[in-house]
């Protein structure tokens, strides 16, 4: 990715986290059902998205280019 992606559906919070743990400054932009996430003046490198739905949390990996 270049600091943006979509994320499908609702979703009750999202952190954006660096491999220490660090949590990311984001943006988001409502598309109907669908959000698009911007990262701002983000280093390329592996980040760790936690989507939480409802009573579950979801991790993905993203990769910055």
């Amino acid at each position: 990715s270049s600091g943006e992606f979509f994320i499908r559906g609702t979703f009750n919070n999202l952190q954006i986290l660096n491999v220490t743990g660090l949590s990311m400054p984001f943006e988001i932009q409502e598309y109907g059902s669908d959000k698009k996430v911007l990262l701002k003046n983000i280093a390329p490198g592996l980040y760790i998205l936690k989507i939480q739905k409802a009573n579950t949390i979801q991790t993905e990996k993203v990769i910055i280019r």
